[in-house]
């Protein structure tokens, strides 16, 4: 169940990345690909991409990996390349990979790695990661637990959702 939805929350970041960003070219192409079912296509459009180091290819490369679309389900890989992403400073790969650490899923479970990765992606207002920070303090995940701090980010994440929503 957590590897589902693991897959579903890499899935849907990334879906929102492709369909929040408003780019011709091959990002559509390759979206294109993945709503057919075309995964050979999109790794021939994503993979030099993501080696030229663009961060948004990366993660799509990341979902194909943790997804086996494509290429064989490997978690490993696909934090290979979250972390490429997230190394360049982007939110949803930081979120991805903190919560690749939550579950332990390409790595060993750790916590505190989770922590550092969820705050670098709060800090740039990750709603997603501002959420999993709540979830830590709640349950006590890699530092005491705590449901001030829990209801904080918690708030943090809904004022963030109903400002987007106005």
């Amino acid at each position: 169940m957590k590897q589902r939805i693991t897959t579903l929350f890499a899935s849907g970041v990334l879906a929102l990345a492709l369909f929040g960003v408003a780019r011709a070219g091959p990002f559509e192409d390759a979206q294109a690909a993945d709503q057919k079912g075309d995964y050979a296509t999109e790794l021939q459009i994503l993979r030099p991409l993501a080696e030229q180091g663009n961060a948004l290819a990366q993660l799509g490369l990341g979902v194909m990996y943790a997804n086996g679309q494509g290429v064989p389900q490997d978690y490993a890989q696909a934090v290979v390349w979250y972390r490429k992403a997230a190394e360049q400073g982007d939110a949803d790969g930081q979120t991805i990979v903190g919560l690749m650490y939550v579950n332990g899923h390409g790595m060993s479970q750790d916590y505190t790695q989770a922590l550092i990765w969820y705050r670098k992606a709060a800090d740039q207002r990750n709603g997603r990661a501002q959420f999993g920070l709540g979830l830590m303090y709640a349950n006590g995940h890699g530092l005491p637990q705590d449901y001030v701090r829990a209801h904080m980010w918690f708030n943090i994440t809904a004022a963030a959702a109903a400002a987007s929503d106005i």
